[in-house]
C-alpha cells in the first residue's frame, strides 16, 4: 500500500488523465482501449457507488472510539406536593432547582474494539471499490476486444467479396469463350450470399456488444474503434505471488477483523463503564445552594446469562470468518490455474491455426485454382477450398481474440494494478 499522500497525488493524476482523454476522445469521436477503460472508470454509476460508501466509512472512522457526548440533566428535587407549602420551591429547605453534567466513560477496550471495527470497515469498502473496479475493466476490455474482431472479420469478408466478384469476372469471361460451364457463375454467386449471411450474423453480433458496451461508456460506445489492443502476456510466476494481495482476500481479511472487534468489544463488555456526574442545585435565598458529584458504575453481575452467551457467538462467527478467509483464497487459486490454462489453449490454438492450418489451406486453395485454371479441376472444388479458408481466417481471428480476453481478465483480475490504489472515479 502506497502511503497516503503519494495515493492522493496518484489519484488527482488519474482524474485528470481521465478528464483530458475524455475530452480528446470526444473530439475525435475514436474509442480506443486505455480510453474505453479510463471511460468505464469515470462513467460506472455502480463504481461511483461503492466509491461514496468508502468515503463513508473513512469519515466514519475518525469518530470511532471516542467518549460519547456529555449529558444535561435538568431537574426540580424535594418539591412538596400536599400542605399549604405544595409546589412552593421556596417553601421547603431541600427542594431546589437542579442543572448538571453527566459525562459517561466506557472502558477502553470498548473504545479500541469500535476503533478497530471502523478501520477494519474502511479497509472492506476500500477492496470492495477495487474489486468492483477489477471487473469493471475485465468487461469493458472484453467487449471492446470482442469488437476488435467482429470489425476485423467483416473487413476480411469485405476482402473475400472483392476476390469473389474478381472470379466471377474471370468465370464470365470463360463462359463467353466456351471454356467453363454455365452453372460456374451461379455457384460463385451463391459463395458470395452465404458470405453476406456471415457478414449479417456479425453485423447484429456488433450491434448487441456495442449494446452492452454502452451500458458502461454511454454514448462513447458508438465511437468507431482505434488502435490494437495492447499485449497483455500474463507473468504466470509474479500472478500467483501477488494472489494474496488480491482484493477480494483483502475484503475477506478485513471482515475477519471486523469480526474480531467485535469479539474484542464482546470481551470487553465483561468489564465495566463508569459515568461522572456534576450538579448544582438552586434553593431559596433564605438556603444555601447545593453541589453534587456522583459516580456511576455499571455491574455486570450476571456475565453467564448475558456477556458470555455472546462473546461465545462472536467467537463462532470469528471461527467462520477464518474458513472465509481459506475458501477464497482457493477459490482465487482455482480461478487463477484455470485462466491460466485457458489462455496457454487459446495461444497453441491461436498458433496452431496461424502455422499449420492456415498455410495448409492457403496452398490448397492455390492448387485447386491451378487446376481449376488449367482445366484440370472442378469449380465446386476450388470454392470448397475457399469456403474453407475463409472459416480458417475467421476462426483464426476468433482465436486471437479468445486469446487476449483471457490476457485481459488475467491482467485486470489478479496483477498488480497500482494505479487502482485509492480510486477515486
Amino acid at each position: 500500500m502506497l502511503p497516503l499522500p503519494y495515493r492522493r497525488a496518484l489519484r488527482g493524476r488519474l482524474l485528470c488523465a481521465i478528464l483530458l482523454t475524455a475530452a480528446s476522445h470526444a473530439a475525435a469521436a475514436e474509442l480506443g482501449f486505455e480510453q474505453a477503460l479510463q471511460l468505464a472508470l469515470q462513467a460506472s454509476p455502480p463504481l461511483r457507488a461503492d466509491h461514496h460508501r468508502y468515503l463513508s466509512a473513512r469519515e466514519s472512522e475518525s469518530a470511532a472510539g471516542r467518549l460519547p457526548d456529555p449529558e444535561l440533566l435538568l431537574g426540580i428535587d424535594n418539591l412538596p406536593l400536599q400542605g399549604e407549602d405544595r409546589f412552593d420551591l421556596n417553601a421547603d429547605p431541600m427542594a431546589m432547582r437542579r442543572v448538571g453534567l453527566m459525562q459517561r466513560f466506557p472502558n477502553g477496550g470498548k473504545r479500541d474494539a469500535e476503533r478497530s471495527g471502523a478501520a477494519a470497515l474502511v479497509a472492506q469498502r476500500d477492496a470492495a471499490l477495487q474489486t468492483s473496479a477489477r471487473q469493471l475493466l475485465q468487461v469493458t476490455a472484453g467487449l471492446w476486444i470482442a469488437l476488435h474482431r467482429v470489425d476485423a472479420q467483416l473487413s476480411r469478408l469485405d476482402a473475400l467479396r472483392a476476390e469473389l466478384r474478381v472470379g466471377e469476372q474471370s468465370t464470365l469471361a470463360q463462359l463467353a469463350g466456351g471454356n467453363s460451364g454455365a452453372d460456374a457463375v451461379l455457384v460463385i454467386r451463391q459463395q458470395a450470399a452465404l458470405i453476406d449471411q456471415r457478414a449479417d450474423e456479425l453485423v447484429a453480433e456488433k450491434q448487441q456488444l456495442r449494446s452492452q458496451l454502452r451500458r458502461h461508456l454511454g454514448e462513447a460506445a458508438s465511437y468507431e474503434l482505434a488502435g490494437e489492443p495492447p499485449p497483455l502476456e500474463p507473468d504466470t510466476d509474479a500472478l500467483r505471488a501477488g494472489l494474496e494481495e488480491h482484493p477480494r482476500l483483502r475484503a475477506a481479511q478485513a471482515a475477519r477483523d471486523q469480526t474480531g472487534a467485535e469479539v474484542a468489544m464482546a470481551r470487553a463488555e465483561q468489564r465495566p463503564d463508569w459515568a461522572l456526574e456534576l450538579g448544582y442545585a438552586d434553593r431559596s435565598t433564605r438556603f444555601g445552594d447545593m453541589a453534587m458529584l456522583q459516580l456511576r458504575v455499571d455491574l455486570p453481575l450476571f456475565q453467564r446469562k448475558r456477556q458470555q452467551p455472546r462473546l461465545a457467538g462472536k467467537l463462532g462467527e470469528l471461527a467462520a470468518a477464518d474458513a472465509s478467509i481459506e475458501a477464497t483464497r482457493r477459490e482465487l487459486e482455482s480461478e487463477l490455474e484455470g485462466l491460466l490454462a485457458e489462455h496457454n489453449r487459446a495461444r497453441r490454438a491461436e498458433q496452431r491455426l496461424h502455422e499449420v492450418l492456415l498455410p495448409l489451406a492457403t496452398q490448397r486453395v492455390a492448387l485447386q485454382l491451378a487446376d481449376w485454371q488449367s482445366g484440370r479441376g472442378r469449380l465446386d472444388g476450388l470454392l470448397a477450398a475457399r469456403r474453407d479458408r475463409i472459416e480458417l481466417e475467421l476462426e483464426t481471428l476468433a482465436r486471437r481474440s479468445e486469446r487476449q480476453t483471457l490476457a485481459a481478465r488475467l491482467h485486470f483480475g489478479f496483477a498488480t494494478l497500482p494505479s487502482l490504489e485509492g480510486l477515486t472515479p
